[in-house]
């Protein structure tokens, strides 16, 4: 199965048309969002940018961004219809999504509200070794910081490196990942091949 990969769209309705675009010409039959669909400072999510996540049938999984957005909506509460749809789609989304030995989060994987205001990457490998450490999965898919990273566990060993661009990375049977996706407002998303077992950055 192919799963496209995308976060981090912050309102951003063109650059979110653009990468669900681009993940369903490279085959994708389902689509993950990371989190913050919305954007905090607006105060909203647009009933458009609703509308393209139902339509491709988006799985969102909940960011710091959108919780905000739904803490707005609650305490400010609207008879709007478009208002009150958002705030009902955003009340009901996971804080973390797994598919097999996948898990696809915001940020950290602990599927607490604190979890999604957490980054992984702080440019070392401490968080990510305790993230490693305290978990089973063979790979988490996180969004939050904006650039693609790779955390690699190999024979023990945490190692932080950047993801290649527009080619296929093989995920080993013997070795454990955290992939930072980026953001699709940054011209990011990514398709993992479940069977193959591959992952590829792909460019917008």
């Amino acid at each position: 199965m192919r799963i496209g990969i995308l976060s981090d769209s912050h309102g951003n309705e063109e650059a979110t048309q653009r990468a669900v675009e681009a993940l369903l010409e490279q085959g994708a039959v389902c689509l993950i969002h990371l989190g913050d669909l919305c954007e905090s400072m607006e105060g909203r999510l647009t009933g458009t940018l609703l509308a393209l996540a139902r339509r491709h049938e988006l799985t969102v999984i909940k960011g710091n961004n959108d919780l905000a957005v739904e803490r707005l909506l609650d305490e400010n509460p609207s008879r709007n219809e478009e208002e009150e749809t958002a705030r009902a789609f955003l009340k009901h989304l996971p804080l973390r999504v797994a598919v097999d030995d996948l898990l696809f989060a915001h940020s950290m994987p602990d599927g607490t509200v604190r979890s999604v205001y957490d980054p992984i990457d702080d440019g070392g490998t401490e968080k990510a070794a305790e993230v490693f450490a305290r978990t089973s999965f063979t790979a988490l898919f996180c969004g939050h910081s904006h650039s693609p990273v790779l955390f690699r566990l190999r024979r023990g060993k945490v190692i932080r490196e950047p993801v290649p661009s527009a080619e296929d990375l093989p995920l080993l049977a013997e070795e454990r990942y955290i992939i930072i996706a980026g953001a699709v407002t940054e011209g990011e998303c990514a398709l993992m091949d479940t069977e193959r077992r591959t992952y590829r950055r792909i460019p917008l």
